[in-house]
């Protein structure tokens, strides 16, 4: 696997940017779920080679997900969900503001009472089962209000 090198910001493995087609730049291999986001990934990310990929930041936690720092405790009168899936929901590519977690939470009407917060926890490539292993040992512990019907 090649190592990823940060340098004031900006991943340096091919000019200034992060290249998804290369291994454990930005996913990871991690023997409970197939791959993840690699943590602590940050810069410019595209495709280096093959199909054009929009060349956009991007900051992956200590946690491995693409969204903010957190902790696994909710905040005091959020309701929270856990957003799993794909490339879609990941988002690469995508502004941080225009990604489906970003988005929900700007949409969703507080006039009911709580405010939403999203765990953008969606990893490129991953399909059901990937993301229920992933909920099992590690959404859960995020405490989002849906959990029990898992």
């Amino acid at each position: 696997m090649l190592g990823l090198v940060v340098a004031e910001g900006i991943a340096r493995l091919r000019g200034d940017r992060l290249c998804i087609d290369r291994p454990g730049v930005v996913y990871q291999a991690d023997p409970r779920f197939g791959w993840t986001l690699a943590p602590g990934a940050r810069g410019w990310i595209a495709r280096c080679s093959g199909t054009p990929l929009p060349a956009m930041p991007v900051d992956v936690n200590a946690q491995g997900l693409r969204d903010r720092a957190r902790t696994y405790e909710k905040p005091a009168d959020t309701a929270r969900v856990v957003i799993l899936g794909g490339n879609v929901a990941e988002g690469l590519g995508v502004p941080e503001q225009a990604i489906l977690a970003r988005l929900l939470e700007e949409r969703a009407d507080r006039r009911l009472g709580r405010r939403l917060d999203v765990v953008n926890a969606a990893v490129g490539g991953w399909s059901l089962d990937n993301d229920l292993l992933w909920f099992r040992h590690e959404g859960r512990l995020y405490a989002p209000d849906s959990s029990s019907c898992f």
